[in-house]
């Protein structure tokens, strides 16, 4: 028992000196577990730390010497929760295969997450060279080696136990399993150091996912049934109420699902949702067996070759969705394959959709290779596509090709009026002509940029009124299916959009017709009753538009979410106006709740949650893929990272300068070199729906206020930024709103006003039927 090896409260006298805080131990993840090591008991979550000094542990008395670990160690938490003992706070770890207790201001910088622990074993215990022998006669406990060595029986499918770091017997006998399949090792149960030289390597290869600490279904099953939304419900990490929410999916919404666990004597559903991949509550939905495949996931699968997939790790599988069953094709280190579209995330991860030699369509894991742009169709200068669609009306002939430089002859011209989506607005140079990349018919093509006018580029505004204008209200043209391999289809995105406000669709709109579309279009039928194809066809195309008009210009619709606005997600917009901070500002937004956003530029719409503020709004992104939205309003790749340890130092050290140079997301890139994107973030109109009422207001999005200091404390001790990945608090501007600490510069105020009345002006386009004020 632990207790046999932890002091005995009455025993202990009082510590002199320990600068750790209790809200430095909660911003770490800890959490208090009494007063006094009785009252901490093993932890099924294992938390590790790797000492920088030289530390001293005890189990009777810390006036005694006790024993000195040495530096680097890495050693088994008890528990991530410590307890106290007068004002000073300790852990209990294991080291030696007891139970020892250390002062916490020892080990608390020293804490690591999961992210380090899997590169740990994998970088480093996997790929030693040379390994000690360790079996079930040495009583191992809590031993990183162990650990290690469960891990990768897991991931090879020997081990179905508790990844704990005891060898145990479930070990023993999933070792054993392991050594009957190699004819050259002995099956006795122990890892050697040639058991270990022959697993590790096998490990390394296998793209199976590793959970640290848990057993649940991760979705890599094929789909088993459908089940449809009753009520708004959270998109939860993990099949538990009190796991980090994904998402919020709105109710009526059809989905497939992949896994089921029950917790509780409750359901939970395993789905994909956008491109999260997370459990629902059974109490909140209405399942059936049986589902029809597909999921709901957006992006991926357009059909056309836009660059290069090259495979980076041996044996990496091809799997049939994001995160999904595998097709049972398996590539080599170094072998090269199409990329056929961009990639999406799921599960922590980045997926490539590719195409085999034999013609197997099929995703691939990120950190299994390496994506080039470059290569395919077009798309010269290695160019990745924008995650925010810029489209060109043709003023004239254009030229195009699929050489990276424009030839003599042979090239393709694209007549006068046609609509055409650039790959990016990013250019590229060869022999001083500058040259940009551009899809027409599926394909992608280059041109060269000066023959394109300023003119022809469509605003944001433009391409809103003539997706929603022209095409929405234009009579049925052509069927628009997955088996077309449309890429860059303006009458895609027209459909994406339509979809997108009918509550239907809730990925990309990229004008690619995916698997996330055709799933969209098929609930949109179903909901319908039209024949359920997935096809845009002659009876699809105006039942969609007409009623996305309907929906777009403040009617209710026929989807699932009754979207008022031009984004799904956004709400029903009942009026908008230009409220005063103090007077309905405050009133409708109080401090510790929930409103959503809409970047008036992009249209893209997120969640915020109202954290303090007197004379402004403080708040922060709700979840990690809000985040995640704010870095795509910017054209800013996002970090599904958190920060190392000591890129939080930086940002913390950075609080004296309000955060100017080092922020999280890096928008500046000075921490992982992404290039900085200026301003953008600095005075940004917007729209905020609080149930309906919307406020024109102006966002200074740079995470900022991310520090030890008082204001900040419920923030990091809440543990807010773990959920959302985003390191301070932004800011919302209401007309009259000041700076918290006065007088604010009167340019600082002109420019908010500016920014709230461009968002004024843009509302009565896109909401012409709402209520102004």
């Amino acid at each position: 028992m632990l207790l046999a090896f932890c002091l005995l409260l009455s025993l202990w006298p009082a510590a002199s000196v320990a600068a750790v805080t209790a809200a430095q131990l909660d911003a770490k993840g800890a959490s208090y577990g009494g007063d006094g090591p009785a009252k901490i008991s093993p932890s099924a979550v294992k938390v590790y730390v790797q000492l920088s000094n030289s530390t001293n542990v005890f189990t009777t008395d810390i006036s005694s010497p006790g024993k000195t670990v040495g530096a680097g160690a890495v050693l088994q938490l008890v528990a991530n929760k410590y307890y106290t003992i007068g004002a000073d706070h300790y852990f209990c770890l294991y080291y030696e295969n007891t139970a020892w207790n250390v002062l916490a201001d020892d080990v608390y910088q020293n804490i690591k997450d999961d992210a380090w622990l899997t590169g740990y074993i994998t970088n480093t215990l996997w790929q030693a060279g040379s390994y000690s022998s360790i079996n079930k006669d040495l009583g191992l406990r809590g031993d990183v080696r162990v650990h290690g060595l469960q891990m990768a029986l897991s991931r090879l499918g020997y081990y179905t136990g508790a990844l704990d770091g005891n060898f145990g017997s479930g070990t023993e006998s999933a070792i054993r399993n392991f050594q009957r399949s190699d004819k050259k090792l002995d099956v006795d149960g122990r890892a050697g150091p040639a058991t270990q030289a022959a697993l590790y390597p096998l490990a390394l290869n296998s793209n199976n996912p590793i959970n640290n600490n848990t057993n649940t279904n991760s979705g890599n099953a094929s789909n088993i049934g459908t089940l449809r939304t009753t009520a708004s419900v959270n998109l939860r990490q993990r099949a538990t109420t009190s796991s980090p929410r994904l998402a919020i999916v709105p109710r009526n919404l059809t989905l497939n699902y992949f896994g089921t666990t029950s917790v509780g004597g409750i359901t939970w559903y395993n789905v994909i949702y956008g491109s999260q991949t997370g459990w629902l509550m059974g109490s909140f939905v209405s399942a059936s067996g049986g589902g029809s495949g597909g999921g709901s996931s957006g992006g991926g699968g357009g059909g056309v070759q836009i660059g290069t997939v090259t495979i980076t790790l041996p044996g990496t599988r091809v799997r049939q969705s994001p995160n999904g069953s595998k097709t049972g094709v398996v590539l080599a280190k170094g072998s090269t394959v199409p990329l056929m579209g961009q990639p999406v995330s799921a599960a922590g991860y980045q997926w490539y959709p590719v195409q085999t030699s034999g013609g197997v369509y099929g995703y691939v894991r990120g950190d299994c290779c390496k994506a080039n742009f470059s290569g395919g169709g077009g798309g010269g200068g290695g160019i990745a596509p924008s995650s925010n669609k810029t489209y060109i009306t043709t003023g004239g002939v254009l030229s195009v090709f699929t050489a990276k430089e424009k030839p003599a002859s042979g090239f393709v011209n694209i007549p006068a009026g046609q609509v055409i989506q650039l790959l990016s607005t990013t250019t590229y140079t060869e022999n001083g002509v500058v040259y940009c990349s551009l899809y027409y018919n599926n394909m992608i093509y280059n041109a060269v940029y000066a023959d394109i006018q300023q003119s022809w580029i469509m605003t944001d505004a433009q391409l809103t009124s003539y997706l929603t204008g022209t095409i929405w209200n234009s009579g049925y043209t052509a069927s628009l299916k997955q088996e077309m391999n449309l890429v860059g289809d303006v009458r895609v995105h027209a459909a994406q959009l339509a979809l997108s406000v009918l509550g239907f669709y809730t990925g990309s709109l990229d004008g690619n017709f995916g698997p996330g579309t055709e799933s969209a279009v098929r609930n949109f039928q179903r909901k319908n009753n039209l024949t359920v194809d997935g096809s845009v066809g002659p009876k699809t195309w105006p039942a969609l538009f007409s009623a996305a008009v309907k929906a777009y210009s403040g009617g209710s619709g026929s989807g699932g979410s009754g979207s008022g606005g031009a984004t799904s997600g956004f709400g029903v917009v009942n009026s908008v106006e230009k409220a005063t901070w103090d007077g309905d500002g405050l009133k409708y937004f109080p401090k510790y709740t929930y409103a959503t956003v809409m970047d008036v530029s992009t249209k893209y719409v997120f969640t915020v949650y109202r954290w303090e503020g007197s004379n402004h709004v403080d708040c922060f992104p709700a979840t990690a893929n809000d985040t995640k939205t704010m870095c795509d309003i910017v054209g800013f790749p996002y970090p599904s990272r958190h920060p190392t340890d000591a890129e939080k130092t930086k940002i913390l050290n950075d609080a004296v300068n309000n955060h100017a140079n080092y922020t999280w997301p890096d928008f500046k890139g000075t921490l992982t070199g992404v290039a900085s994107i200026g301003n953008k973030w600095d005075r940004r109109p917007a729209l905020l729906n609080v149930g309906g009422r919307v406020f024109c207001v102006s966002i200074y999005g740079w995470p900022h206020g991310y520090s030890n200091s008082a204001d900040m404390k419920a923030y990091m001790q809440a543990g807010y930024y773990k959920n959302n990945n985003y390191y301070g608090v932004m800011c919302i501007w209401f007309p009259g709103s000041e700076n918290h600490t006065k007088p604010t510069l009167q340019a600082t105020k002109d420019q908010h006003n500016a920014a709230i009345n461009t968002a004024y002006t843009e509302a009565k386009k896109i909401f012409p039927s709402a209520t102004f004020k």
